[in-house]
C-alpha cells in the first residue's frame, strides 16, 4: 500500500477517526472529573555518609555512598518507619479509620493495615545526585500530606537511631562475651607461669628473670643501679636488685602511694646506703676477690643450668603477653559499642520542615486530555484500516490497476471532484 492509497483511506474514514477523537477526549474529560484530587507534601533531610562517627572516627567509603543513600531511601518506606509513623500521626485511635478496617475482615492486624497506607502513599528519592533524601507523602487531604510527611521523616530519624543503637549493642555483647573469654585465658596462662616459676625458683619480669638480673649486677651491670665505682661489687647488691624486681613487678597494679610500695622504695633506699658504702669500703682497685670471683662463677653456672627453664618461661610469659592484649583489645571495643548505643544523633540535618500544598498533584486533566486525544486518534487510525480492510473499495487508480488486469482507457470525474466548466469530464489516465 503506497502512501497516496494510505491518505485515501483515512480521507475516506475521517468521519470514523473524529468520532472515535472526540469520544476518548469527552470520556477522558468524564473521568478525570470524577478522581479524586491528590496532594503531595514533602520534608527533606540532609545525610552526611562521609563525616566520621563520632564515637569509633570510622568513615563510610565514598565508592559506598551511592549504596548508603539507596539503602536509607528503602529504610524511609519499611515497616518499621511506618509503624512509628502511625503511631505520631495517631491512627491507632481515629474511629474512622478502626470502622473502615472492621468493615472487612482483614489477614494483617490494625496498625501493619495502617502502615501498609504509609507505605503505599510514601515516596523517597535523593535529590541530583546529593546527599539531600526528600520524602513525599500522597493524601487527597493536604493538611494529611503535610502531617503525614513530617511524621514520616520523624519516624525514620527515630528508626536510624534505633537501628544503630541495636547493632552497637549487638556488637558490645559480642565483644565483652570475647573479652570475657581473653580474660579467663588470661588468667590461666598467668596461673601456669607462676606455678611454673614456682616450681623451678624463677621470677621473670620486665622481659628479664632474676637469675640473669643478679648475674648483671654482680658482674658489675646494675640495669637500675647507678655507683660510683660499678667494677666494686657490694654484697648487698643482690638484695637490691631482688628489691628492684619486686618494685617493677608491684608498680603493674599498685601506685605510688600504695603502703607495699612506699615500703618497698624505703627498702631501696637503705639497700641503695648499704650498696654505696659497701663499695665505698671495697676500694677503688676495680679488681674482684676470690670469693666475689666463685660466686660469680656460681650465678654465671646456676643462669647456664636454668636456660631451658628460662626459655619455657619465656614462652609462657609471651603466652600471657598476649592474651593480655587480646583481652585489653576486646575490652576496649566493647566500652566503644556501648557507647556508641547511648548516641542519639542521627547524623541527619533537617532542612525544613513540609508546606502545606495547594494544588494537587492529580489528576493533571491536560495531561489526561493530551493522552485521550493521542489514544483516540489512534483507535480511530486503527478502526477505519481494519473496517477498509474487511470491505475494501476502488479508491485511487492504483486500486483499480491492482484489482482488474485490464489497461485503463480513461478516468472519470464526477461532480464535486474537481469538474467544473469549461473542463473535460474525461481525462486520460496518467502514465
Amino acid at each position: 500500500m503506497s502512501l497516496f492509497q494510505f491518505l485515501a483511506i483515512l480521507w475516506a474514514r475521517r468521519l470514523m477517526i473524529v468520532l472515535c477523537t472526540v469520544a476518548a477526549v469527552v470520556a477522558a474529560f468524564i473521568v478525570s472529573l470524577t478522581l479524586t484530587p491528590q496532594y503531595q507534601a514533602s520534608s527533606r533531610l540532609m545525610l552526611s555518609p562521609s563525616n566520621p562517627d563520632p564515637i569509633t572516627g570510622e568513615m563510610i567509603p565514598s565508592a559506598q555512598t551511592k549504596g548508603f543513600m539507596g539503602t536509607q531511601t528503602e529504610l524511609v518506606r519499611d515497616y518499621r518507619v511506618a509503624g512509628l509513623a502511625v503511631e505520631k500521626l495517631g491512627w491507632l485511635d481515629n474511629p474512622n479509620l478502626q470502622r473502615e478496617y472492621a468493615s472487612e475482615p482483614r489477614a494483617t492486624d490494625f496498625r501493619r493495615w495502617l502502615a501498609q497506607r504509609v507505605i503505599d502513599s510514601t515516596s523517597a528519592f535523593v535529590v541530583g545526585g546529593s546527599n539531600v533524601l526528600e520524602i513525599a507523602y500522597t493524601d487527597p487531604s493536604p493538611q494529611v500530606a503535610r502531617a503525614g510527611a513530617d511524621a514520616v521523616r520523624e519516624a525514620y530519624e527515630e528508626a536510624s537511631v534505633l537501628l544503630r543503637r541495636q547493632r552497637a549493642l549487638a556488637a558490645s555483647q559480642w565483644y565483652r562475651e570475647q573479652a570475657e573469654q581473653a580474660r579467663v585465658e588470661l588468667a590461666n596462662a598467668d596461673r601456669i607461669k607462676t606455678r611454673f616459676e614456682r616450681a623451678n625458683g624463677l621470677v621473670f619480669e620486665g622481659g628479664v628473670d632474676l637469675e640473669t638480673l643478679r648475674l648483671q649486677v654482680m658482674a658489675g651491670q646494675p640495669p637500675m643501679v647507678t655507683v660510683s665505682n660499678p667494677a666494686a661489687v657490694a654484697p648487698s647488691a643482690g638484695q637490691l636488685a631482688e628489691v628492684d624486681a619486686a618494685i617493677a613487678s608491684s608498680s603493674r597494679t599498685l601506685g605510688p602511694n600504695h603502703p607495699e610500695m612506699q615500703e618497698l622504695q624505703m627498702r631501696r633506699a637503705a639497700l641503695a646506703r648499704q650498696v654505696a658504702l659497701e663499695q665505698a669500703n671495697a676500694g677503688g682497685g676495680g679488681s674482684m676477690t676470690a670469693s666475689q670471683n666463685r660466686l660469680l662463677d656460681q650465678q654465671r653456672q646456676r643462669v647456664m643450668a636454668n636456660r631451658g627453664n628460662l626459655e619455657r618461661l619465656r614462652q609462657l610469659q609471651t603466652q600471657v603477653d598476649v592474651r593480655r592484649e587480646q583481652y585489653v583489645r576486646a575490652a576496649t571495643r566493647a566500652a566503644e559499642f556501648r557507647r556508641e548505643a547511648e548516641v542519639t544523633e542521627t547524623g541527619a540535618t533537617r532542612l525544613g520542615g513540609a508546606v502545606l500544598p495547594t494544588k494537587p498533584i492529580s489528576p493533571n486533566r491536560p495531561l489526561i486530555i493530551l493522552g485521550a486525544l493521542g489514544f483516540g486518534l489512534g483507535m480511530g487510525v486503527l478502526l477505519a484500516l481494519l473496517t477498509e480492510m474487511l470491505g475494501r473499495r476502488v479508491r485511487t487508480v492504483k486500486d483499480l490497476n491492482d484489482a482488474v488486469e485490464a489497461p485503463l482507457l480513461a478516468v472519470v470525474i464526477g461532480p464535486g471532484t474537481g469538474g467544473g466548466p469549461g473542463r473535460p469530464l474525461l481525462r486520460a489516465p496518467e502514465q
